[in-house]
């Protein structure tokens, strides 16, 4: 309305898919994985809730599960999480973040806050990591690709769920990546960007 302009076209984040090839890879040394730069604040805010209020209660189902916290610039607060026996791993700034995802067998978002799409959910699902978020976090990424709970029970009892049943983790990997395939692939954008400026260069 401010604008006057009627026609618009939104156009997501993408990624080019040919650097994110997937690798079948049976032996996982991590249940979970969470990646964020921790420059930025609602990722700290992420692990703190993950750790104090989700983390036990799926404990009480798996015991032993295993968290890997991966990013740049982790904060004390956060390297002191790692601590013998917790079976939590924080691996700081990696090279190829890549590496991290392919250990996992779930990927999760427990972000609260904050706005844009979630570059990290698109690179997960492309790697076909099956994808646990809050509806904050998976804004812009079809709904239908990855489990969306809001509530610390919910979120404990999808990754419950999720981890003792292979064959839906395997489902909902394959979900995301068709999603990135149809929504986020860098060709796919490429053409609906050459569209758009054809439009506007040649008005009918």
């Amino acid at each position: 309305k401010l604008y006057r302009v009627s026609d618009i076209e939104v156009i997501p984040l993408g990624l080019n898919l040919a650097n994110y090839p997937v690798r079948e890879n049976s032996g996982k040394e991590y249940d979970l994985v969470f990646v964020g730069n921790f420059s930025h604040f609602p990722n700290i805010d992420g692990v703190f809730y993950f750790i104090t209020k989700i983390l036990p209660l799926i404990k009480r189902t798996i015991p032993g599960l295993s968290v890997a916290i991966a990013g740049a610039h982790p904060p004390e607060s956060i390297k002191r999480m790692a601590k013998p026996g917790s079976k939590i791993t924080v691996t700081g700034y990696l090279g190829d973040i890549k590496d991290v995802y392919y250990k996992a067998r779930v990927f999760i978002t427990p972000v609260r806050f904050g706005t844009g799409m979630r570059y990290k959910i698109l690179e997960a699902q492309a790697l076909e990591l099956p994808v646990i978020s809050t509806s904050v976090a998976a804004g812009g990424i079809d709904r239908r690709s990855l489990i969306v709970a809001d509530t610390a029970y919910d979120f404990s009892e999808e990754i419950v769920g999720l981890l003792q049943d292979p064959s839906r983790r395997f489902d909902l990997a394959k979900r995301g990546r068709l999603s990135v395939e149809k929504n986020h692939d860098s060709c796919v954008l490429i053409e609906k960007y050459e569209f758009i400026y054809n439009e506007l260069l040649n008005p009918s």
